[in-house]
């Protein structure tokens, strides 16, 4: 069973596993949905903004590590250097801003959000799928599914296409806000 948290300067001694754990589990960095959702409909948020840079240290610094059938980390080594180990599962900067790029792209395109927008929108969901699969990170994986499918999602159900263009500029500003996040939090170029 493998399961996914912050990495801890390395790898983590054996007598600090339980308080890694409670500490730096996925759950308590990932982004609700509904934050994201009302982001892209209302815009940038203070009360969001602390929850988006956990998010971005997050997929910054996430690691796997593999444990037993009881739910308790594997620990390798003799002691005193016995160790959880752990496998990078980082999303990098540039792999973020492929994607910030792309919408970058998308905003400049002249015209209303219907007419000249929209299917390219619609098209980052496979493309950050096809990111997801190649690369095979936990990083990516949770970018896509708590920010980029969820936010393109959030952007469609607009009732007009006035709104969506106007979701589609939060949108942006939301990924903005997870790419510097990101960095700050030393996410890596590669």
């Amino acid at each position: 069973m493998k399961k996914y948290a912050l990495i801890y300067k390395g790898e983590v001694e054996e007598n600090k596993v339980k308080n890694w754990i409670e500490t730096n589990s996925i759950e308590k960095f990932l982004l609700q949905k509904n934050n994201v959702f009302s982001w892209i409909e209302k815009g940038p948020d203070l009360d969001i903004i602390k929850k988006i840079e956990n998010f971005g240290g997050f997929i910054a610094n996430v690691v796997e590590y593999e444990c037993n059938n009881n739910g308790n980390p594997i620990i390798t080594g003799n002691p005193p250097k016995r160790k959880i180990k752990t496998k990078d599962q980082q999303l990098t900067t540039s792999q973020i801003r492929a994607v910030f790029t792309k919408l970058k792209e998308i905003d400049a395109k002249p015209g209303n959000f219907e007419e000249t927008k929209k299917a390219d929108l619609i098209m980052m969901k496979p493309l950050v799928a096809y990111a997801a699969g190649r690369h095979d990170k936990k990083g990516i994986e949770v970018f896509k599914d708590y920010i980029i499918n969820p936010g393109i999602d959030k952007v469609f159900e607009a009732e007009n296409s006035e709104e969506m263009g106007r979701r589609f500029k939060n949108f942006v500003k939301l990924l903005e806000a997870v790419l510097a996040y990101h960095k700050a939090h030393g996410g890596k170029d590669k």
